[in-house]
């Protein structure tokens, strides 16, 4: 069998449906090229994958109202996450700091890069496959990958040497989904239903459980304790 899609995305899709009151598909796609090229085919209805929300991404697709506000963050090696605790401490290294980017003005793009770190050497990848090698080859001659918070602490799961920071102050992107260019009535829908289900609580439920790791508290037992399971001096 196929394994579970689970996530913030995904549930939201669900909720999404279920209240439109339509069957529910996911087709895959490698990145938004592919999915603008879906959606303004009619092959697929919404892009359900949270994406900073930029003035090139709209010529091509439809995006929705911002959903979440994700911080900036930047994968290092586990022993460098002293180094980089305020954009202040990268900014003074100037061209030395060398930062691997995702080279798409949908993604972490050098406009934004550019933005908060002027002098730095840029060092872009074009896709997932090499970011992948990057983490896998060590990153050799690089400082740092520049990606959202969270979804650069998805990729320490998969490779615990490294760690994500988030230098202070915070830097947060608006992030939303998209909808086939023109498609006003699906866009309004669920504009609509988007803001219900931020005014309910939901879709800060949602981050809470996805993001922040309130789902591994649910769904994993406490570790073994000497305090709790021998001595009984806390639950």
């Amino acid at each position: 069998d196929p394994p579970e899609l689970v996530g913030f995305d995904i549930e939201m899709a669900h909720r999404f449906a279920q209240r439109m009151k339509l069957p529910l598909e996911f087709l895959a796609v490698r990145d938004e090229i592919e999915a603008a090229a879906r959606l303004n085919a009619g092959a697929c209805d919404i892009y359900m994958r949270l994406t900073p929300i930029s003035a090139s991404l709209t010529q091509s697709l439809g995006m929705s109202e911002s959903v979440l506000r994700l911080p900036v963050g930047l994968i290092v090696k586990d022993h460098h996450r002293g180094k980089f605790q305020t954009w202040d401490d990268v900014r003074e290294l100037g061209a030395s700091f060398r930062l691997a980017f995702e080279d798409s003005p949908e993604k972490l793009g050098e406009r934004i890069v550019r933005s908060l770190l002027p002098e730095a050497t840029l060092l872009p990848y074009y896709d997932l496959e090499e970011k992948k090698r990057i983490l896998e080859t060590g990153a050799k001659d690089i400082d740092a990958i520049g990606d959202m918070a969270e979804a650069g602490a998805a990729w320490t799961l998969l490779y615990p040497n490294y760690k994500v920071i988030v230098p202070k102050p915070t830097v947060f992107i608006p992030s939303a989904y998209a909808v086939a260019r023109g498609n006003a009535n699906l866009l309004a829908a669920f504009n609509a239903w988007l803001v219900a289900e931020k005014a309910k609580g939901t879709v800060d439920t949602l981050y809470r459980h996805w993001m922040l790791g309130e789902a591994a508290k649910i769904e994993s037992p406490p570790r073994w304790s000497v305090i709790r399971d021998v001595l009984g001096w806390v639950d």
